[in-house]
């Protein structure tokens, strides 16, 4: 239930009492007997990039404040290809752990040599992968999409390992 704590990742000092709204859901909840599983969502959407590395500005508490280290991309195409390709692995082990059957997912990545190989692991897992590509993305821009539509129901991390060649 990881997913529903909202006190997750807070310290101790940020944690206030329960709002009226998470009273009224809690509520809804008991009256309803809904007994659903809190820890999985409907939709996906990830638009990660790697933060710069911390180089100055340790005072600005900027370890646990990613915004003072936000970033595009490096310029280097394989470096962003690369990290985008792990940001992708991720996203999609996150979503065989909380994405309902039937869940979609929209994961940003930079076209390279491992593109084709990654949509290859994401149509393990959904019955629908294709690529997009917003329309105010510039031409030169290797920034693309997986669109993942209707997850497959009971899929394991095992399915989507590498294997060691």
């Amino acid at each position: 239930m990881w997913l529903s704590d909202s006190n997750r990742g807070r310290t101790s000092e940020s944690i206030q009492e329960k709002s009226y709204i998470d009273m009224e859901r809690e509520t809804d909840r008991e009256s309803s007997g809904d007994q659903t599983d809190e820890s999985t969502v409907d939709v996906i959407l990830s638009d990660l990039l790697e933060p710069w590395p911390q180089v100055d500005g340790f005072w600005k508490k900027s370890l646990t404040n990613a915004y003072f280290r936000m970033a595009n991309t490096s310029g280097i195409a394989v470096r962003d290809h690369g990290t985008s390709m792990d940001l992708c692995d991720g996203v999609l082990a996150f979503a065989i752990d909380v994405l309902k059957p039937g869940g979609s997912l929209i994961c940003k990545f930079y076209q390279g040599a491992e593109d084709s190989e990654m949509q290859k692991r994401f149509a393990k897992v959904f019955t629908r992968v294709k690529r997009g590509k917003p329309e105010a993305s510039r031409k030169e821009s290797k920034e693309g999409y997986f669109i993942a539509t209707n997850k497959k129901p009971n899929v394991t991390h095992q399915l989507i390992a590498r294997t060691a060649s």
